[in-house]
């Protein structure tokens, strides 16, 4: 009795008789390339891979392989199979639907990655309208299944400032930690650089403006204190 519940304990566990674990990785509409790897590297270290590629496949080796298949695809993306096809045959038909998909996303990605590269901050900008710029590309790139560092982010983002940031930009290499400091973070730090160069812009402009008037008011004074020597 203890040898058979061990038996179905194993069984359970596996979702089948010697079966393999069911796979940690679910296929979704977005990540087809990188499911399919996974899939690849899943199946070969079961000794199931050959239910894909290979010829003369015994039917215990397909009635594994198709559970395990099955068992990574979403319930509404098993419409698109067929349980009473071969695994090779029905990786065929996730292939085929998720080949032009991925194509059409690569495309966009690579779109939005030269998009991402060419971005800058003009003089006009904002540190908080060029970040929501960013920011998007960044968000639909990695909504497409692109990995992106934050890190590499925060780089990038630097970059594309002008160079009345680069106080800021030196003061994160030398004292800070790029690899550690947020995007969040160095928006916030740009943002208050950024209300500062304002505040002094202002104030100069206000002295600017007054010592204009005082010039101007001097030499009105003179003006009329040479008229007043004349008629004397």
């Amino acid at each position: 009795m203890a040898k058979k519940a061990n038996e179905a304990s194993v069984s359970g566990e596996h979702g089948g008789e010697m079966g393999a674990p069911t796979p940690s990785l679910k296929l979704s509409k977005t990540n087809y390339r990188v499911w399919s790897m996974f899939m690849e590297v899943y199946l070969d270290s079961h000794d199931l891979w050959q239910a894909i590629v290979g010829e003369n496949v015994s039917k215990k080796k397909d009635r594994l392989a198709l559970p395990a298949i099955i068992s990574a695809v979403p319930e509404d993306l098993l419409v698109m199979l067929d349980a009473k096809k071969t695994a090779r045959e029905n990786w065929e038909i996730l292939r085929q639907q998720n080949l032009g998909v991925d194509r059409v996303i690569q495309s966009r990605i690579q779109g939005l990655r030269r998009e991402l590269e060419m971005l800058t901050m003009a003089k006009t900008d904002s540190v908080v309208d060029f970040a929501m710029k960013f920011t998007h590309v960044v968000s639909e790139l990695r909504s497409l299944g692109e990995v992106l560092e934050e890190k590499d982010v925060v780089r990038r983002f630097l970059r594309a400032t002008p160079s009345k940031f680069d106080i800021i930009t030196l003061s994160l290499e030398q004292y800070g930690d790029l690899d550690k400091v947020s995007l969040d973070e160095v928006i916030g730090s740009l943002t208050v650089h950024e209300l500062r160069l304002k505040e002094r812009e202002s104030r100069e402009e206000e002295q600017a403006l007054y010592a204009k008037a005082m010039s101007k008011t001097k030499i009105t004074a003179e003006e009329s204190q040479s008229r007043g020597g004349g008629r004397h």
